[in-house]
């Protein structure tokens, strides 16, 4: 008829190069990701628990919770929308920029509580 034909790759072992071959990754290196992001979570949580008063410790970790969970909704979104508005380049520096404040407003609490 005379309309476009979409031409249609066709990839096999043959005509693959070789760097675009991905190797399995063996069963520890897929679960060493998730072992250690739940240790450091844990060691986040057992910071927060030490510096917190005994007697608002339920409290304290309801709040955690709860800014966790909300988190996992909105970071999302909110990424999206960054990445959108500024680009991804510029999305990921801000989140590393964020990550990096957060890390030293926890240094420098640790920081003040070692010193006195």
């Amino acid at each position: 008829m005379g309309g476009f034909e979409a031409e249609t790759a066709v990839v096999d072992a043959e005509t693959t190069p070789a760097s675009h071959a991905r190797p399995a990754a063996p069963w520890a290196r897929r679960l060493a990701w998730p072992v250690l992001f739940a240790g450091a979570g844990l060691a986040l949580f057992d910071e927060l628990m030490r510096r917190v008063p005994m007697r608002l410790g339920v409290t304290f970790a309801s709040i955690d919770q709860t800014i966790q969970n909300a988190a996992l909704i909105v970071a999302p979104i909110a990424g999206g929308t960054l990445s959108v508005a500024i680009g991804i380049r510029n999305a990921l520096v801000v989140a590393s920029i964020v990550s990096v404040a957060g890390f030293g407003l926890f240094a420098l609490d640790l920081y003040r509580t070692r010193r006195g």
